[in-house]
């Protein structure tokens, strides 16, 4: 059995729990079990809860349980960067590398433990080829153990966003969290006068300061914190026409796939992982430049009727089941 260990969350609701459900569903198309090992297993033990509570206590009790998983034959691949990784059916994954971006001393921490785990590791799976490259070049770590495997969209939600037909209500929508590398401030003061824009994310600390900024320009901005469902994102995705994604860091770009697939006018940033998914880009600006963005906001105003195509056959090369296939091929 194949197991996904992340005891910091629990859901699919964040970019992290998405990635396994995604990578689940492709692996049951294949037929392969696999299984979550989250937040949620940990708080159901009043022992292991109360271990997980206790700074440092947590960070064994993380480690032995992956040991644990992998002495009983599991292929276990986990987002835990102080784990034995070394395990030959242990696989690291990380995302991003935004704890290399931190001056404070636990970021130097942090620091030093990635770069010595990263070296540990026998396999290491990321998202993207630049995240790869920063991989090899901040950790020191050999490029022929880092493997891209993308994130992407599933075949049904594809379809679904097809299929959904709500009347539209705005010019934009950009759906990410509330956080400030993903520049929601900036995007809204660089709205174009009179247009619309839709936010979709959970807050990451910067939702008060958003709604602050929205006050103060008087913009005409909607906000939701919470969806339902994949139906209720997409519908109120398909409401807008033209899907923005002004962040300066991320690992990869789900939206970016969900609005390609939506037949939205995208407008992006030029940052690395980005530049990968440009096939799905219509307007790509320099990343942090409120001027640029400004710019390509206003220009996808004046070009989205006539610039939007169907990207259906490139996408499909993203959906789970070809890249659970990657996976297996991986690990087995």
């Amino acid at each position: 059995m194949i197991i996904f260990y992340n005891p910091y969350e629990k859901g699919f609701n964040t970019g992290a729990t998405r990635r396994i459900d995604f990578l689940m569903s492709g692996l049951s198309e294949h037929r392969v079990k696999s299984f979550f090992y989250s937040k949620e297993y940990i708080e159901n033990s009043k022992i292991l809860s109360l271990l997980a509570k206790v700074p440092i206590v947590d960070r064994f009790l993380y480690f032995f349980q992956v040991c644990f998983l992998a002495f009983k034959g599991h292929k276990v691949i986990t987002e835990v960067i102080f784990a034995p990784v070394f395990l030959k059916n242990v696989y690291l994954t990380i995302h991003d590398l935004k704890a290399f971006d931190s001056k404070a001393k636990r970021g130097r921490g942090k620091k030093i433990i990635y770069k010595l785990f990263s070296k540990l590791a026998h396999t290491i799976i990321t998202v993207s080829h630049y995240t790869k490259n920063q991989i090899a070049e901040q950790c020191n770590t050999a490029h022929n153990k880092i493997f891209v495997i993308h994130n992407g969209v599933r075949q049904l939600n594809i379809n679904l966003l097809q299929s959904l037909t709500p009347q539209k209500e705005y010019d934009f929508v950009y759906v990410s969290s509330f956080a400030k590398h993903k520049r929601h401030i900036q995007l809204i003061k660089a709205l174009p006068t009179g247009s619309s824009l839709l936010l979709i994310g959970r807050d990451f600390g910067e939702l008060d300061e958003v709604r602050s900024t929205i006050t103060k320009y008087n913009s005409n901005v909607s906000i939701k914190t919470s969806v339902s469902s994949d139906q209720e994102l997409y519908s109120n995705i398909k409401k807008a026409n033209i899907g923005v994604f002004p962040s300066i860091y991320e690992g990869f770009g789900i939206p970016i796939l969900e609005y390609s697939a939506a037949n939205l006018f995208v407008v992006a940033t030029d940052i690395p992982p980005f530049i990968e998914l440009k096939e799905f880009i219509h307007i790509q600006y320099r990343a942090d430049d409120i001027d640029a963005l400004r710019g390509s906001l206003e220009a996808a105003l004046d070009k989205y009727q006539n610039n939007v195509v169907s990207n259906l056959d490139k996408i499909s090369k993203y959906n789970e089941v070809t890249l659970a296939s990657k996976l297996l091929n991986l690990i087995y």
